[in-house]
């Protein structure tokens, strides 16, 4: 069967999933960049290296915004918060290690947060929010032995970033996020009626969103957080029901779809002279029900309170199936010749306070846009610019792919894959209910070539990979923490970092000895064992589908390289940085094939 044929059969095959007919949305990574959900493959602060955060609105509505930020070892909490932007708005943050040997973030920016002591207090000064260890640490310990207060402290210097559209806002929420001069100064007109309204309890009368998140505490109740005023779910069509009183603008104000956001980072080390640069990755079509389609508000409200672990990565859905009453997420993804694959994944009904091996969430349609067969880019070391290069390796669905029961050393229960093995289990919000076992390295294969496209003479050798494996355990190429750094120098020489990633899977970093002879040219790793599955799809007649192996892992990040000029003038040294995103190649095939 040829490929196009191919390729317009699986469309009319999701086309077909439980009536799924007529679907215009799918999950995307958007190569423009802007979109609902953001994912910033790398933050630091080790080194002396701070970090500056940008998220960008390019909506004319304001937007209720998810911001979240996660240790690199196994993707936990450090730091979440609800952002209200108005329209057109920029959000700036800087990460960063203060005096007493803390980490965390300062904003000067003005823009509302929920909890508001994130942002700068009534007089204007900003004020230092501490990363917490209470997801791995002292409250909820994992199994890896790293509660003491050194190790948690390296755990939060380095990590990813999500960044997750909740909603437009409207009446209230819209006017009170939107800037103008309130005395005296440029600003937000109230953002304390947002803290209000996560902080008064509220009556049926006077429903603040703490009273209709069905908790009284604004911690993860019946209704896990949710709620609904004045935040639109980001798959509306509008976002105004007609003429309101606390509107803005009076009039209806239709809209097509939602989204809209873009994002960057530096990565900034101002003793060093050097700062390096790059665009947020952005994902599209995450959410698009309509909420006026259906009558399940509660499920497709994406809007959750601080201090929940919602919304997450596996909530996307973008069609509802009234007849089945189930939800599914649909995705879009090229493969290496540029075919559009649409697949279709049933997102169970999930209890977030009572886990199983199966109904755990997996963000499948996330995964499937973000997954590589072969990760791509260059490198360049020693040299007359004495440079130095640095790979961002990061997995940002993993953790939600193998939080799962372990039943043996490397078990596989349902949603681990892509993942090699299930790494625990536990639920949110449960004291000491926070079982991981350890991670489970995913495994890699890595070849190099210089720029005349010569290979080293003798084939990269997983035992000269730092650091060493302990006696009797065999050494493979292999990630372990989920934000990874690889550094690359040649064999004659000592590896040198510009992000400064501690070596060790706790860590975070790895070294790689290339032949002295290549000091530059480009690299590939490929990710031979994973796979992901895409079970079958209806048949639609006429047409052939069957299911599908989506070959790789779910993988964001890029080169960061440093060089240096010493001799740039009579006592001036000049320091020239740069940064490329990652090239991807995707492999995609049919697994099994059935027709009509």
């Amino acid at each position: 069967m040829k490929k196009n044929s191919l390729t317009t059969a699986i469309i009319a095959g999701v086309a077909g999933v439980a009536g799924l007919a007529g679907v215009a949305h799918a999950v995307n990574l958007n190569a423009d960049g802007i979109g609902q959900v953001l994912l910033y493959p790398y933050y630091t602060t080790n080194g002396g290296n701070t970090t500056l955060i940008q998220v960008v609105n390019t909506s004319d509505v304001g937007k209720a915004v998810k911001v979240r930020f996660l240790e690199s070892l196994n993707s936990k909490e450090v730091l979440d918060f609800n952002l209200y932007m108005s329209p057109y708005d920029v959000w700036t943050a800087n990460i960063h290690e203060n005096a007493e040997g803390k980490v965390g973030i300062v904003t000067p920016d003005k823009s509302c947060i929920v909890p508001n002591r994130v942002m700068p207090d009534a007089e204007g000064n900003v004020r230092f929010t501490e990363f917490l260890d209470f997801e791995f640490g002292y409250w909820r310990p994992d199994r890896l032995g790293l509660t003491a207060s050194a190790n948690n402290i390296s755990r939060k210097a380095q990590g990813h970033i999500e960044v997750i559209e909740m909603g437009d806002l409207y009446g209230f929420a819209h006017r009170y996020a939107l800037h103008g001069t309130h005395g005296g100064e440029w600003r937000p007109e109230n953002c304390g009626w947002f803290q209000a309204q996560w902080f008064t309890p509220g009556s049926a009368a006077n429903p603040t969103w703490l009273y209709q998140s069905g908790s009284s505490n604004a911690a993860d109740g019946n209704n896990f957080g949710r709620a609904q005023s004045y935040v639109a779910s980001p798959g509306s069509v509008y976002w105004s029901d007609g003429p309101m009183p606390e509107l803005v603008t009076g009039e209806d104000r239709r809209r097509p779809g939602a989204g809209g956001l873009f994002g960057s980072a530096y990565i900034v080390n101002v003793a060093d002279g050097t700062a390096f640069s790059y665009n947020a990755e952005a994902l599209n079509g995450f959410l698009t029900i309509d909420e006026r389609d259906t009558d399940f508000l509660e499920d497709t409200n994406l809007h959750h309170a601080p201090g929940t672990v919602y919304p997450a990565l596996w909530q996307a859905a973008n069609y509802y199936d009234i007849a089945t009453e189930s939800y599914w997420s649909t995705s879009t993804v090229f493969d290496a010749l540029g075919n559009a694959l649409t697949f279709a994944f049933q997102r169970a009904a999930i209890d977030p306070t009572a886990p199983t091996a199966v109904g755990l969430p997996s963000p499948d349609a996330v995964s499937a846009v973000l997954s590589a067969r072969y990760i791509m880019n260059e490198y360049a070391v020693n040299g007359f610019s004495s440079a130095t290069s640095d790979w961002v390796v990061t997995f940002p669905t993993k953790q939600l792919h193998t939080y799962r029961p372990r039943t043996g050393p490397c078990s596989q229960p349902t949603g681990t894959r892509p993942f090699s093995c299930a790494q625990g289990a536990g639920r949110n919000g449960a004291v000491g209910d926070n079982i991981f076992d350890g991670y489970w390295p995913e495994e890699y294969e890595l070849s190099y070539w210089d720029r005349e496209e010569l290979e080293p003479f003798t084939p990269p050798n997983p035992g000269d990979v730092s650091p060493l494996p302990p006696p009797g355990q065999q050494q493979v190429f292999a990630f372990g923490a989920e934000a990874n750094v690889l550094t690359f120098y040649t064999e004659d020489t000592t590896a040198e970092t510009v992000l400064s990633a501690p070596l060790g899977v706790a860590g975070g970093g790895y070294t790689f000895p290339l032949e002295a002879a290549f000091e530059s040219g480009w690299a590939r790793i490929g990710f031979q064992k994973q796979y992901m599955n895409v079970p079958a799809q209806d048949v639609v007649p006429g047409a052939e589908t069957g299911a599908w192996r989506i070959n790789g892992l779910p993988v964001i990040g890029f080169w960061a390289a440093k060089h240096v000029n010493a001799f740039a003038g009579p006592d001036i040294t000049a320091y020239y940085n740069l940064i490329h995103r990652h090239r991807v190649t995707r492999d995609i095939a049919v697994d099994t094939q059935t027709a009509p």
